[in-house]
């Protein structure tokens, strides 16, 4: 029998990821965002995904308000990574596709790279198209700027799209839909379930709104008004009331809970959650003694090995990187090559990946075969074995 290599679907050793993914809103001021990220970071010893806003009419926490400490804070975030994602361009009911070229100059200028935007609620350059329209993306538009932004480096894109399903990349099934389902809460949660069954159904019957639910991946292809095409990603929020009353940092609890990361594990998926750290953040508040337990929980399953926890852009980079790798092996008695040709990326074309984007990429091989990995012609190194994992297979990463 032929000696065979397989690639894992997570990074060694982990069976699952998920992100958290928090709008800025309810982050009034600079003071309570330094909080929320020595909590997050230090405190907890997470890595999540922050947004920020550009502009804000009401003079609050963003890049161009009137207080120097908001600019200083927000560069110094953005430089090392804190804060991954644009949402929207703030506040700015007058928007136009000059306040873009501004935002964008001045992001370039303080050499900032951004790849992930996010809508903000009923922004005016928005590219959704369902609950809170906008017209980013409508060329001739005075708040056209997909063009700008996509020039810029933007890649990846959230548009309002919500999921109850726990666990994205992983096929969706009667089990998965029940899992929607909340025995505390029967009224409400199951209508979420009645309402997500049937959002999966429309999408099987090639809904353009529902196919993401039918699809059930973490991210899919979007043709935006303009024929640019964008990786468009999903985040999750399973809260019985919905989303809109579970989107703060005291219901957080409920959508890491033990039930969410237990299945989240089984099913061997993503999830990207969706939720406002600013909103009801209060470490001393009663309420949010749940929170605080159930992040800690979500850090000891990272610790062991079993969730791997980290940034939003982090995971979604890994996820196409996997998704569409294009990569062959060989192996001859007791050596082995696997040589990756390139990333056969569908929105920014085919290309030979550095090693520093393989990073984590975990291969299972066969026992006692030494293994070797190449870009092309280009050995990677260095390449770590590893011991075996749950499923008792032996694997190597590259590092």
């Amino acid at each position: 029998m032929k000696a065979k290599i397989e690639l894992r679907k997570f990074p060694y050793p982990f069976q699952a990821a998920l992100s958290i993914c928090s709008d800025i809103d309810h982050t009034h001021l600079a003071e309570k965002f330094l909080k929320i990220q020595e909590f997050m970071n230090r405190e907890i010893g997470l890595a999540f995904t922050n947004t920020f806003f550009p502009f804000h009419e009401q003079d609050e926490f963003s890049l161009f308000s009137s207080r120097p400490q908001d600019r200083a804070v927000l560069l110094e975030h953005l430089r090392n990574g804190n804060i991954e994602a644009l949402h929207g361009f703030g506040e700015k009911k007058n928007f136009t596709r000059e306040d873009a070229r501004k935002m964008l100059a001045e992001l370039k200028k303080n050499d900032i790279h951004l790849k992930m935007w996010v809508d903000h609620a009923d922004f005016p350059g928005n590219f959704c198209k369902y609950r809170c329209p906008g017209r980013g993306d409508q060329p001739g538009q005075k708040e056209y700027h997909l063009d700008l932004t996509a020039d810029y480096g933007i890649r990846y894109i959230w548009t309002d799209r919500l999921t109850t399903i726990i666990g994205q990349g992983a096929s969706v099934t009667w089990r998965s839909l029940f899992g929607v389902f909340d025995f505390k809460h029967p009224a409400a949660s199951g209508l979420n379930a009645l309402k997500t069954g049937l959002k999966v159904f429309l999408g099987f019957f090639k809904s353009k709104k529902y196919s993401f639910m039918s699809a059930n991946e973490p991210v899919q292809i979007t043709t935006l008004q303009d024929g640019k095409k964008m990786f468009e990603f999903i985040r999750f929020n399973n809260y019985f009331q919905g989303a809109a009353r579970g989107d703060s940092f005291s219901e957080l609890y409920y959508l890491i809970s033990q039930k969410v990361l237990k299945n989240l594990i089984s099913r061997k998926a993503y999830s990207v959650v969706y939720v406002h750290l600013g909103k009801c953040f209060d470490l001393e508040s009663a309420q949010n003694q749940r929170t605080l337990q159930a992040l800690r929980e979500l850090k000891a399953a990272a610790d062991q090995g079993k969730i791997w926890v980290d940034s939003t852009l982090r995971h979604l980079e890994y996820y196409i990187g996997q998704r569409y790798l294009n990569w062959d092996y060989s192996v001859v008695r007791d050596e082995g090559c696997i040589t990756i040709h390139s990333i056969d990326d569908p929105v920014r074309g085919p290309y030979v990946p550095k090693p520093e984007e393989l990073r984590h990429l975990t291969f299972y091989v066969p026992e006692n075969v030494k293994i070797k990995v190449k870009i092309n012609r280009h050995e990677v190194v260095p390449v770590v074995k590893n011991e075996l994992d749950y499923s008792g297979k032996p694997s190597i990463s590259i590092q």
